[in-house]
Order: structure tokens, then sequence, then C-alpha cells
């Protein structure tokens, strides 16, 4: 208010947000008058007839941080194969009261041991009680070289998005985990004994109890699993 003629009488100073730009501003000290004219504890003056006065207050930007990790895990252990080296883009929408939008990304990676978060990506400088909303982009699915075989899939990131308000001062954390799952299915072996061309169906006398040692070999990429199984005759 400039230059505004107003009655003899008490008045309270108070701010009025008005626009997104506001967003993050609050009142730093008290309100101060020119021409003697005080301020009481609950932010009130008293003109007399004819008075005139200045007020002014100072604002300051209140701001906070944001604090992005990235866990890896591995259902068996060992799926993911690159450690620290995959990098992942964790993106921030954050939005205050008055409909000011901050936003942006940054570059997060995982810890080199599968399950544990990776180091912190910081995001600084934000307006303060912001609600922001953190998701990842391009998250990777299905099989890919990060991973040890096409046997290991990437499951979908979780959460799918996440709301967390900024601090005065301090820093609110996400964490977005991609876990990786080995997909297996069964081989089933079986045995059964016939007889030869002109062989009688009773020449074979190992009954059922009868064991046969079965070797199998199964390999995908660099991983190879053998073994030897007892199979029974019919």
């Amino acid at each position: 208010v400039t230059a505004q003629s107003v009655i003899a009488g008490t008045y309270t100073l108070s701010e009025l947000a008005v626009g997104a730009n506001t967003g993050g501003y609050v009142q730093d000290g008290n309100w101060t008058c020119t021409n003697n004219v005080s301020v009481n504890a609950s932010g009130q003056i008293t003109l007399t007839n004819g008075q005139t006065t200045t007020c002014t207050v100072t604002n300051k930007y209140q701001t906070g941080s944001l604090a992005i990790t990235k866990t890896v895990t591995s259902t068996p252990a060992g799926g993911y194969t690159q450690g620290t080296g995959k990098a992942f883009t964790a993106q921030y929408v954050c939005t205050t009261a008055q409909g000011r939008t901050v936003s942006g990304t940054t570059t997060v990676r995982p810890n080199a041991t599968n399950g544990q978060p990776g180091a912190v990506a910081t995001v600084t400088n934000l307006p303060a009680n912001a609600s922001c909303v953190v998701t990842e982009l391009n998250s990777p699915s299905g099989s890919s070289t990060d991973l040890v075989n096409g046997s290991w899939v990437w499951g979908d990131a979780a959460p799918a998005s996440q709301a967390v308000t900024i601090p005065a001062g301090g820093t609110a954390t996400a964490n977005i985990t991609n876990p990786v799952t080995q997909n297996t299915g069964s081989l089933v072996i079986s045995k059964v004994v016939t007889p030869r061309a002109s062989a009688s169906a009773a020449a074979y006398t190992g009954g059922a109890s009868r064991t046969f040692p079965i070797s199998y070999t199964c390999s995908i990429g660099a991983t190879t699993v053998s073994a030897t199984v007892s199979a029974l005759a019919p």
C-alpha cells in the first residue's frame, strides 16, 4: 500500500502472498515504522489524527533440500552386475502452496552392494514447504546387458512416484528401488525301457527299482549348471 489515506485508529500489519513467485518467502524480523510509530507484539500500530508513517518488513527466501538415492535389489543375489556404474535419472517436481513450480532431474547410482542405497544426490535451494513428487525416467525393463544373462529381468521401479515435503532449512529424502529377479523353469527327466526288436518283453529283469544315472548340462550366457541324477525305471 503506497500513500494510502486512512482514518485514525489501530491497524494490523501483514502481508498477503499474491502470485506464484511469492512461494518460499517468509517474513524475516519485525515490522518497522517511521515517525516514531511503534509496532506492538501483535504487529499492530496506532495512528493519531494527521499522523503519517511508512512501515517496512523484510522477506527472505526460505529453502530446504531434497536427497535422492537409488537401490537395486537382486533375487537371488548377484543378478545385477554393474555395481555403481549404471546411471539412473530421477525427476522431481516441487510445487508451493502459491502455485510456483520448481522441477528438474538428477543422476543417481546404486550401491556396489545389491540391496543398499547408493550415493546421495542432493538438490538444494528448493522452496520450503513445497510438495515434491519424485519419479524415475526411463526405468530399465526386461533383460539387459546390465544383468548376468537373459534369465534375469528388471521389475518396475518402486515406488512409482513418491511425495515429500521440503522442510525449512532441512532435507527431505526419497529412495527409488529397482528390483531384479531371475526367471526359472524345471527340467523333468523320465526313463523308459523298451525291448529290442525280436526281444521278449520279459527280457528286462531290473524291475521298477533299478536306477539309471543321467547327466544334464544347461547353459545360458556364461552360466552353466550341470549335475548327474538318478532316474528310476518304470
